[in-house]
């Protein structure tokens, strides 16, 4: 039986995994995402000194993801440990503004 593509275009057959608009195969994703791992954990090495402030102990952190766990975990990390939030993002505009809002009266400037 010849493969059919379906509607999203992925292949009906079971022998090629291969789809015309995600070329990416489970495979090769695993192969890059470990790629990618191993070059944020090295990289985190040189992080411990440049995410200090400088001449301070504060610490600048960011914020992607804006929603109730990352709010709390922003909150929580704000409460026990002398950080400067520098960035927040997420890509619903309305969890953005809420947590511009919530960590600007938290954050003592």
């Amino acid at each position: 039986m010849p493969n059919m593509i379906l509607k999203n275009g992925f292949f009906a057959g079971g022998e090629n995994k291969r789809s015309p608009v995600n070329p990416l195969t489970r495979r090769d994703f695993l192969k890059k995402s470990s790629i990618a791992a191993s070059a944020v954990a090295l990289g985190a090495l040189e992080i411990s000194r440049s995410a200090y402030a400088a001449g301070s102990d504060q610490l600048k952190v960011g914020l992607i993801g804006c929603g109730w766990y990352g709010k709390s975990d922003l909150c929580r990390l704000i409460q026990v440990a002398p950080v400067e939030v520098v960035s927040l993002c997420d890509v619903d505009q309305h969890m953005l503004a809420e947590a511009v809002e919530l960590i600007s009266q938290r954050q003592t400037s």
